[in-house]
């Protein structure tokens, strides 16, 4: 009997020409020539594999909080995770790449450990926050990882270790290598902190000075290397030389420095990658100019 071979844009649950913006905060992006949600891990091995008989590219995303797609689409396949389970033994939390951040912040904290509460108000999914090492109020989520289970087509499931992933700021190793893993389990070390920040306190200070317009929040990463909350009003912060710049209001198309914060690029309802890639260029060459410094992306700009 011969057995039809099963292309992606027949596997179950692949959509063609998904809008990426329907998926990315800043509400911008053309189509993804095939998308896919994925609720099971155990569904990466084939759908790698189909993709990679057909020469398909394939790019992994969590909440798409801080990524900005392009305004032509993506001639890839486009996975976002959506896996999301989560479970405590002992001190250890194990929770999918999918899991929003939230959640297994709130879960670790009702198990009676509230270490993560500095990262409370942080976007996003656990698995894109271990990608980027996300942090708030000096604390960062490589402090707590133990391991990461990743997926790639050559190597199938495998553990990397605290050691190999190299956390620095807003990185690490897995960010950095050629042909990127799938992040598809994280395990992190928990720890009954007292008298640390109160996970509502972090809550509003986040939000108290941000703008509600779309965007996907600290444009740019700080030249000191803190966190976008804790170093606002520190002299190497890229929102305080921003501001400075006399930047705030600044607009090309849609696309605008926040009058709120500074180095918030916010989509005011039509805007383009182009329109938003416009202003950071603006804003680069003036703090350039004024500062002699060189600022960096902390979004993830996809062309």
């Amino acid at each position: 009997m011969i057995h039809k071979k099963i292309m992606l844009k027949d596997f179950e649950g692949v959509k063609m020409d998904e809008p990426l913006k329907k998926h990315s905060s800043y509400r911008i992006g053309g189509p993804a020539k095939y998308f896919f949600q994925l609720e099971e891990t155990l569904d990466l091995p084939e759908l790698a594999k189909i993709a990679d008989n057909e020469g398909v590219k394939i790019r992994v995303i969590g909440g798409g909080t801080n990524v900005l797609f392009p305004d032509e689409g993506l001639d890839e396949l486009v996975i976002r995770m959506n896996a999301h389970k989560i479970e405590i033994k002992d001190d250890i939390l194990v929770a999918e790449a999918g899991a929003p951040l939230a959640v297994a912040i709130i879960r670790a904290k009702d198990a009676g450990f509230n270490c993560l509460e500095p990262l409370m108000g942080l976007p996003g999914t656990i698995g894109g926050a271990v990608f980027g090492n996300a942090g708030a109020f000096g604390k960062w989520i490589g402090d707590f990882v133990e391991k990461v289970q990743v997926f790639d087509i050559a190597n199938d499931f495998y553990n990397m270790r605290k050691e190999d992933l190299a956390f620095g700021y807003r990185t690490s190793a897995i960010k950095k290598m050629a042909n990127v893993p799938i992040i598809c389990k994280v395990f992190l070390k928990l720890k009954r902190d007292a008298g640390i920040l109160n996970d509502e306190v972090a809550r509003a200070s986040r939000t108290i000075n941000q703008p509600t317009e779309s965007s996907c929040g600290c444009f740019f990463k700080n030249p000191s290397g803190a966190s976008c909350t804790v170093s606002k009003n520190a002299v190497l912060s890229a929102g305080k030389l921003i501001d400075e710049a006399g930047l705030k209001g600044f607009t090309v198309g849609g696309a605008k420095v926040s009058e709120m914060h500074a180095n918030f690029i916010v989509n005011m309802g039509n805007a383009t990658q182009k329109d938003v890639l416009a202003v950071a260029e603006h804003v680069k060459k003036t703090i350039k100019e004024k500062n002699g410094i060189d600022l960096e992306e902390e979004v993830q700009v996809i062309k």
